[in-house]
Parts: C-alpha cells; sequence; structure tokens
C-alpha cells in the first residue's frame, strides 16, 4: 500500500539521520578534540624550544659582555655595558667569589656552586644568570625581566591560545611567574587551585580553571628551564575550545550537501521503484517524490 511504503521511506530517512548523528557525535566530535589536543600540545612543544633557546641566547649574551669587561674595566662600566643590550640586564650586587667555593684538584679549580639561572621576584619576577668572570675569580649575577625571555617566544604564538602562563610548581605553593596580571591572579598562588599539583597528575594534561568568572580550558607542558622545572600553560576559553571541536570543516560539508542533493534529484526515480500498478504518475511527483 502507498501509505505503508512512505511510512517505510521516512523511516529508512530517519535512520539514516539517526546514523549521521551518531557517527558525528561518537566518532567526529572524539577525533576532533584528540586532533584539538595535539595541536595544543604541539605548540606549546614548540614554545617550550623557543624559550629553551632563548635561554641559552640570553645566558651566552651576558657571558660575552662580562667576559669582555672584567679584564680591564670596572663594575660600573660592566653594568652600564649590560644595559645597552637587548635585552638590557642588571648587575647584582655583591658578586660571589669563587676562591670559597671551589676545591683544587690536580691543579684544576673545581666550581662547588650551582651557576643553573634561577627566578627572583623584584617588583616584578626576574631570571638571574650566574656567570664565571673571564678568569673565574667571581661569579657575577644578571638579571633581566622573565617577560625579556618569554615575550618574544609567545607574542606571536595566540592562534589558539588566549593566553600563557608559566607557573613554578617547586614548592608547595605555585609561583605564577609570568602571565597572572592578564587573568587577575596573584603572583603568589596555590598550585592546588590550579590542578596542577595533584597527586599522580603527570604532565601534560588539560584541566578545567574559572579565571575572573570565566571558564577556560588550561593546557599544562612541563618544561626543564635549565635546572628549574616550570610549568608552561596555554589558556583558551572553554566557549572558543567547543566550538574547535563542533565546527565542521568545509570538506566535510560540500560533500554531505553534493549527497543531500543527489538525493533529492533521485526521489522521483525512488517513486517510480515503488509504484505499483494502479498508481499514476503525475507532475508533482517530480518535487515531492514520496514525501505524499
Amino acid at each position: 500500500m502507498p501509505g505503508k511504503r512512505n511510512i517505510a521511506f521516512l523511516l529508512a530517512v530517519f535512520l539514516l539521520f539517526a546514523c549521521f548523528l551518531s557517527l558525528y557525535y561518537f566518532y567526529y566530535i572524539p577525533s576532533q578534540r584528540s586532533a584539538l589536543h595535539q595541536y595544543g600540545f604541539s605548540l606549546l612543544r614548540r614554545i617550550q624550544t623557543n624559550v629553551q633557546t632563548g635561554n641559552t641566547n640570553l645566558r651566552r649574551l651576558y657571558g660575552t659582555s662580562i667576559r669582555k669587561l672584567q679584564e680591564k674595566e670596572n663594575d660600573l662600566a660592566l653594568q652600564e655595558q649590560l644595559k645597552r643590550l637587548t635585552p638590557a640586564g642588571t648587575m647584582l650586587p655583591e658578586p660571589v667569589h669563587v676562591d670559597t667555593l671551589v676545591e683544587k684538584r690536580a691543579g684544576e679549580p673545581i666550581p662547588l656552586t650551582d651557576t643553573s639561572a634561577y627566578f627572583m621576584y623584584a617588583g616584578a619576577w626576574q631570571i638571574v644568570y650566574p656567570i664565571y668572570d673571564a678568569i673565574h675569580t667571581r661569579i657575577v649575577e644578571v638579571s633581566t625581566p622573565i617577560s625579556s625571555l618569554l615575550d618574544p617566544c609567545l607574542g606571536y604564538r595566540k592562534e589558539f591560545f588566549e593566553g600563557f602562563l608559566l607557573v613554578n610548581t617547586g614548592q608547595q605553593n605555585g609561583l605564577v611567574l609570568y602571565g597572572g596580571e592578564e587573568f587577575g591572579m596573584l603572583e603568589k598562588l596555590n598550585g592546588d587551585s590550579l590542578l596542577l599539583l595533584q597527586k599522580g597528575g603527570g604532565f601534560p594534561q588539560i584541566t578545567d580553571v574559572a579565571l575572573k568568572g570565566v571558564p577556560y580550558k588550561l593546557f599544562a607542558w612541563s618544561v626543564m628551564l635549565e635546572r628549574q622545572e616550570v610549568i608552561l600553560c596555554g589558556v583558551v576559553r572553554e566557549s572558543t575550545y567547543h566550538a574547535q571541536i563542533n565546527t565542521i570543516p568545509v570538506k566535510i560539508v560540500y560533500p554531505v550537501i553534493i549527497l543531500l542533493l543527489l538525493l533529492v534529484l533521485g526521489l522521483p526515480f525512488l517513486k517510480l521503484y515503488f509504484m505499483n500498478r494502479k498508481e499514476t504518475l503525475r507532475s508533482r511527483d517530480f518535487t515531492l517524490g514520496l514525501f505524499r
């Protein structure tokens, strides 16, 4: 009967639509989420490489200036020279004299002190480079704002992340070294509030946070900056995150539209297939097909 055939056809269309939604929610969305996570962490990994390279270049830049001027000129001239560099450095007072920090072994001075970079707060977070002078008699400490290291690496990396944080979790309380002012965060912050110190929570990881009352996704990536372990965090709005996942790319939209057009154009032929001997073919069948 025509009525039963129409119901069967509508049921088939419904099942086709249900199949499409199932593929969308149970295959496409998870694959998009996985691809987005990989993309976000790949950005952080490239930033990590740039930051580590920039850190090496800064140490080399300040070290070259120290070793050039230390032999012939005084500390005042060295301080002026450091200020003229890009980025400028500041020599901390009271350099450490190495003769109290070394032991003699086969006539060679063996340093017993750690000369890896460390962080210091002086109105804003600074990164400090302890550097030996030209004749290894003392260690000169040069500081520069941590933004001097990070801004060149992060300023153009906002194609996905809205902002970045650098968190030092080496203590019980996490220290927000960079980016906190953009999100209204304190310099000293309990790391648990960012879920960065979870027991058994390794890195990289993605956590949900609320900053200034706005929900965000936080991508966390562990970075070794010389001997300092810090967490580089990419911050993206949750709405942007879900929009990226739910967006259907053009390369998928066009084939779906073409298939729908082919289905519509094929409805009259399906009508011919389902007709019985008593039915007649009318002009409206070419526009409405089986939907009657």
